[in-house]
């Protein structure tokens, strides 16, 4: 007797069977077999879209190694273990930034402060571009201020005819440190105006700037270079008192600034400040507006050298009743 051959398909079942517990098998329409399987690519629908067949569907048979079959309460769980690893990472990392017992340390080239204690831990704390970077620690008698600064042409001015003929504007605000215990570096002392010939001068002191100007409320800046800004008191014989300030600044050259402010522009180099005071400490300045000046070289003295040329005027404010006034 001629023993009966199993039929093919009984074949496949047993070996899908055997296969079950570790691999998927790939169940396509029919239309997709006329393909053999070394041509078929699976990951890409295009393949079949010229002939209208559609993508075979990939079936897992271990739900184990699908994310999507996993149950509600799984993820509920995998969900509750990472929202708790993120709350205590928050909490030490605030409790590392807030309660450290070390001193903030200003950072000018990147405009950040790292608050640093006695085990080298540091964390870097990020500051607006419209603070004072400072790099010393509090001291009394420091002062603050800022300075609403209006540039543009005044009467009697040395300027070129040219420069803010249209009567255009820029106005824009800066704060400002005083230090009353640094002398200024020399580079920057020496740019000083020694103009005070009848009565007595101060030493000329250090002066702390904002990384940048806010021109157009926010929208537009100007940098100020760092240590770029110095301080002295004049003291004349009629005992009134004036501050005279230095700020080294990048101007507003820039083309798309060019087209802003059209023939006003502000000249890259030293913007000159000088302000009525009261006594000859810094505490109590004027509440009227000073002037603003550059220096450029020209003829009004009667010969070429360089000279001072009004380009505007300002006023200065304490910092803490500007913030009250300006929200920021």
């Amino acid at each position: 007797m001629v023993p009966r051959s199993r039929s093919p398909i009984f074949t496949i079942a047993v070996v899908m069977l055997l296969l079950r517990p570790t691999f998927g098998f790939i169940v396509t329409t029919p239309a997709s077999r006329c393909l053999p399987a070394s041509k078929r690519k699976y990951d890409d629908c295009s393949n079949f879209s010229h002939c209208g067949r559609t993508k075979p569907t990939i079936v897992k048979l271990n739900a184990q190694i699908d994310p999507h079959q996993r149950g509600s309460e799984i993820l509920k769980a995998e969900a509750e273990a990472l929202k708790a690893k993120a709350d205590k990472l928050r909490s030490e990392i605030e409790e590392n930034a807030f309660l450290t017992n070390g001193k903030n340390v200003a950072d000018p080239a990147t405009n950040t402060a790292v608050a640093t204690n006695n085990d080298s831990f540091a964390t870097t704390v990020p500051i607006s571009p419209w603070a004072v970077v400072s790099t010393e620690p509090k001291e009394e008698g420091n002062q603050q201020y800022r300075l609403y600064v209006d540039i543009g042409r005044e009467e009697g001015t040395w300027m070129d005819p040219r420069w803010g003929a249209s009567g255009k504007r820029i106005e824009f605000s800066l704060d400002i440190g005083l230090i009353v215990n640094r002398l200024a570096a020399p580079e920057i002392s020496k740019k000083m105006i020694q103009d005070n010939t009848v009565g007595k001068s101060s030493q000329v002191f250090a002066l702390e700037t904002a990384r940048f100007a806010r021109l157009r409320d926010g929208f537009d800046r100007m940098e100020c270079k760092v240590g770029g800004g110095a301080y002295r008191v004049d003291m004349g014989k009629s005992g009134r008192s004036t501050i005279r300030i230095v700020i080294e600044v990048e101007g507003t050259n820039k083309a798309d600034q060019s087209y802003i402010y059209g023939d006003v522009s502000i000249p890259a180099g030293c913007l000159y400040f000088s302000l009525p005071c009261f006594g000859s400490g810094t505490s109590n300045l004027s509440i009227k507006e000073g002037l603003v000046s550059v220096r450029q070289v020209g003829w009004h003295t009667g010969w070429r050298r360089e000279e001072s040329r009004i380009c505007g005027v300002f006023t200065a404010k304490s910092l803490p009743e500007a913030k009250k006034k300006d929200r920021f």
